[in-house]
């Protein structure tokens, strides 16, 4: 059983697949025949007697291998179990841990329309897809029916659980946070099949539509064999036409488009530190990032403030991978009043607000710590924005703080034009926002 190993071998704090890589191994090792007892016990041996909770799935543990017929790894676990002074966490069983163990040894002993009927019982709308995590810690994948798919090389029923998974995902609300805890089981999963070179599991995942983003790949920056691999493997799924694979610049220029460079490059040194991290990129031809949402950067920047007092990343050590033209996308309102912000982080950067789009999104009225202050310095930046025949939510929201230099910043900005003057001109009447009228007036609109 070969795996790929990491140069990064001592990192930062933050939780990485190498948290789990033990883990990993052990599951392999009790799902591999081909892997001796007395190996399997030496690592479980290992893992026991560590101060952590990343301790084996003993129940799921004793199930599979009973399942499996190995008795001898299954007397290996049994004396460990009863020995291990297992965690209380780890003794607590409920629904779904049982639902997810029958569906294990369903998988092991081919019973696939049963298999079919628990991957629906184990996401229906009365579970959750994962767990949420302070500080955006991922889970591990060995408590996830996606990796066993792998382990028993149920290809099947990973296109089912991924198409019940996009039925799932497609019936929540969920901001961009909360979606990378849900495809925890996923992203994870994925790695350690890029990992062990899992290519049938590889294929299809990719076959059926799933394409690893920004946080897999910050996860093989720690595997660069693994990370260039996948280019050379894979290039297909994203260059078609292609006989050979791309540049190295060309081909993550197609995987990681807009949004995902900038949280790539984020995660690679937040995850790993400035040095490994510089290291890293030295390594790579890496195109420069262009562009990044508001959402996202204000996501980063809350990302270490949890109960660990940990400070979020220093975004200055990502400058030297930026364009000197930089877009900031205003998906959000925060975007107004990240403006002073992101002059001083992004300072020596052309920075444009592209709020396209989002101008019916970007309704000001509910947060009301945007002061006409922050206002004023957001529309003195270079903003793109779209415009029709009607007063978006956004110029709304400017116009009835009724104040003279907004007004004449709008104008100027070009918010309001002959297509949507009418409009402006009904609301400010009928709301009597006398001296934003007055101003509209006095233009030469």
């Amino acid at each position: 059983m070969k795996r790929i190993k990491p140069t990064m071998q001592h990192v930062s704090q933050k939780r990485v697949y190498a948290d789990y890589a033990d883990a990993d191994k052990l599951m392999r090792y009790a799902f591999d025949s081909n892997i001796k007892a007395s190996r399997f016990g030496r690592l479980l041996e290992i893992m026991r007697k560590r101060d952590s909770f990343e301790q084996p799935n003993y129940p799921l543990l004793i199930g599979a291998l009973t399942a499996m017929g190995d008795t001898e790894k299954l007397r290996v676990i049994m004396d460990n179990y009863n020995y291990s002074g297992i965690h209380p966490y780890y003794s607590f069983v409920n629904l779904r841990d049982i639902t997810r163990e029958a569906l294990v040894v369903s998988m092991i002993l081919g019973k696939t329309a049963a298999c079919g009927r628990l991957l629906s019982e184990y996401l229906n709308d009365g579970f959750s897809i994962a767990p949420v995590h302070m500080g955006g810690d991922r889970c591990s994948p060995e408590f996830r029916p996606l990796y066993y798919t792998m382990l028993t090389k149920q290809y099947d029923l990973a296109a089912v659980y991924m198409d019940l998974l996009r039925k799932k995902l497609s019936n929540c609300w969920c901001e961009e946070a909360a979606e990378e805890d849900m495809h925890a089981d996923v992203d994870l999963t994925f790695i350690s099949a890029l990992l062990y070179d899992e290519r049938e599991f590889v294929k299809v995942m990719l076959d059926g539509g799933y394409r690893p983003g920004s946080y897999v790949f910050s996860e093989l920056a720690a595997y660069p064999e693994a990370f260039d691999g996948y280019r050379k493997k894979y290039f297909s799924y994203y260059f078609p036409k292609r006989k050979r694979p791309p540049k190295q610049q060309e081909f993550l220029s197609r995987l990681l488009t807009g949004n995902e460079r900038y949280r790539f490059a984020y995660l690679v040194y937040d995850k790993f530190g400035t040095e490994n991290a510089d290291r890293f990129f030295e390594s790579i031809d890496f195109p420069k990032i262009t562009a990044v949402s508001s959402s996202m950067l204000l996501i980063n920047r809350m990302r270490g403030f949890n109960l660990s007092g940990e400070q979020p990343l220093d975004e200055k050590c990502l400058m030297k991978h930026m364009d000197d033209r930089l877009y900031i996308i205003g998906d959000m309102t925060n975007v107004v009043e990240m403006t002073e912000e992101n002059a001083c982080v992004f300072e020596g950067k052309e920075i444009i607000y592209d709020i396209r789009g989002y101008e019916d999104q970007l309704d000001l009225v509910f947060p009301s710590n945007i002061t006409n202050k922050m206002l004023k310095q957001f529309l003195k930046q270079r903003l793109l924005f779209d415009t029709d025949d009607k007063c978006s939510s956004f110029l709304q929201s400017v116009l009835e703080r009724n104040d003279r230099t907004l007004t004449v910043l709008a104008v100027k900005q070009g918010l309001i034009t002959r297509e949507n003057f009418p409009d402006v001109i009904e609301f400010l009447s009928e709301n009597r926002f006398l001296i934003a009228l007055n101003e509209i007036y006095k233009s030469d609109i």
